[in-house]
């Protein structure tokens, strides 16, 4: 059986983010996400907005797909685009001095069961999270 999906194109543009948390309101339950997944979805926007931020500050993109699918209990969120290449070399480390901006990663890191990134074969970036009931 396949896993449910849900997919919306967000237009690489951080107004257009506003409409990131109903997106995910609407979804989660018809996705079949488990109560505990649910209560998490301001923590699941906020992961979710820090990579499309992210990704509109520093992929020069036109629009970011994001898609939604729950399998096994966990919702699996992956962002794409096809701007820039992010080098693995860049991901920053935490921060030993207070600074603004450069946190995002790492909150993400925090939300999150795990994120990666990869190049995909046709050149999208591909930014994977996962979320269980609970943040580990």
């Amino acid at each position: 059986m396949t896993a449910p999906v849900a997919t919306h194109v967000f237009e690489a543009d951080l107004l257009a983010l506003r409409d990131l948390g109903g997106w995910l309101d609407e979804q989660l339950p018809s996705l079949g996400c488990t109560p505990e997944v649910i209560e998490r979805v301001a923590e699941i926007e906020l992961a979710v907005h820090e990579i499309a931020v992210n990704t509109i500050e520093h992929a020069n993109t036109n629009e970011i797909r994001i898609e939604l699918r729950w399998h096994s209990d966990l919702l699996h969120v992956i962002c794409l685009d096809s701007g820039r290449e992010f080098d693995l070399c860049e991901w920053p480390a935490v921060p030993t001095e207070p600074q603004v901006g450069g946190y995002g990663l790492m909150i993400v890191e925090q939300l999150t069961s795990s994120l990666s990134y990869a190049r995909t074969d046709d050149g999208q970036n591909a930014w994977r999270m996962t979320f269980a009931g609970r943040a580990s």
